[in-house]
């Protein structure tokens, strides 16, 4: 028995076989994590190239890509 508020109880009534939506989503929760998961780091890589193309970072041989001291507008 799952106890819903009223807006998630308006959003479930719209999708189709909602009970059966939530037995999906409960067994294949390690799946949707991952998923998640992949979607961060490309979210956090996506912003990376931003910074290294806006000058934002720069490479550090042993330490990867760092903040760029040199810029004068870096936040």
């Amino acid at each position: 028995m799952i106890t819903l508020c009223p807006t998630t109880f308006e959003k479930a009534g719209k999708i189709k076989n909602f009970s059966k939506w939530i037995r999906w989503v409960i067994n294949n929760k390690d799946e949707l994590d991952h998923v998640q998961y992949l979607v961060e780091q490309v979210e956090f890589k996506e912003q990376l190239i931003q910074d290294i193309v806006h000058g934002k970072k720069r490479f550090v041989e042993g330490k990867g890509w760092i903040k760029n001291m040199y810029k004068e507008e870096e936040e």
